[in-house]
């Protein structure tokens, strides 16, 4: 995808959505390489599709090509015999290989996908884009960016085990295992960078300083952070220990079939 405009001017205050976005701080960051951009996309729960092959991007401002990827998105729909509709997202892409300044343990680049007309899209991800692209060209496609991540209070909640210090399971006074719900913890941009030299400057990394041990990135599906999948994922292998099937459980969780079936 080539560089365009950011994003078409929508008829809402942005700056002042940037001020109230501002409010909710966030953690130190992860710096890395980025693919930013808007796409037709099929959400096929617990289809174990690899959800870039469901992702059909097109370039803002250019009709036939928007066109283009619907078509194939509705191509893609026939072909695998579902019913689930197209969706018009934005969506960002973390690439794993380029992730600077923290040790990762991702199997694969990470992928979140944004509805336009979404709260959390259009406070945090579009407000802050905007705000990191002051005073440089602003665009889509690839580059390196440094991103942060909060919590989308809008999105589906997950019923999750709560486990105590250690890592063990908590349970009541009658031995059943204490559950809590979360919400989905998403990423949005705080910083766009011309070049990586510029992106390891910035954030006092050193060319020799990639990997910090110090803190470790964890494999985690979209929609959880360390904590929360830790205790899902131990859900999920007691489960599969007791014979549940890998599919059942990725459509019971809204998660990719491969990611449950790594577990067994």
């Amino acid at each position: 995808m080539s560089d365009q405009t950011l994003i078409p001017e929508p008829e809402v205050d942005f700056w002042k959505q940037v001020e109230e976005a501002e409010k909710l701080g966030g953690g130190g960051g992860t710096v890395t390489k980025v693919k930013i951009g808007f796409g037709w996309k099929v959400f096929v729960k617990g289809s174990g599709q690899n959800q870039e092959e469901s992702l059909f991007p097109y370039n803002i401002g250019d009709k036939e090509d928007n066109k283009r990827a619907k078509a194939l998105a509705n191509k893609f729909v026939v072909a695998n015999g579902l019913t689930a509709n197209p969706s018009n997202v934005f969506y960002i892409k973390l690439f794993k290989d380029f992730v600077r300044g923290k040790e990762t343990s991702w199997k694969s680049d990470r992928l979140a996908f944004f509805f336009p007309t979404s709260k959390f899209y259009v406070d945090i991800v579009s407000a802050h884009l905007r705000e990191a692209f002051i005073g440089k060209s602003p665009r889509l496609g690839e580059m390196w960016a440094k991103v942060s991540w909060a919590t989308d209070e809008e999105g589906k909640t997950r019923s999750v085990q709560v486990l105590d210090q250690d890592k063990n399971p908590v349970v009541d006074e009658d031995g059943n295992p204490v559950m809590e719900d979360r919400k989905p913890i998403q990423p949005y941009i705080v910083a766009v960078y011309d070049n990586e030299e510029e992106a390891l400057k910035d954030n006092g990394i050193t060319s020799e300083e990639h990997l910090d041990s110090d803190e470790v990135m964890m494999d985690l599906p979209s929609g959880y952070d360390a904590e929360s999948w830790a205790e899902t994922s131990k859900e999920l292998k007691a489960e599969l220990a007791k014979g549940t099937k890998a599919k059942q459980l990725a459509d019971d969780y809204g998660l990719p079939l491969e990611i449950v079936e790594a577990l067994a």
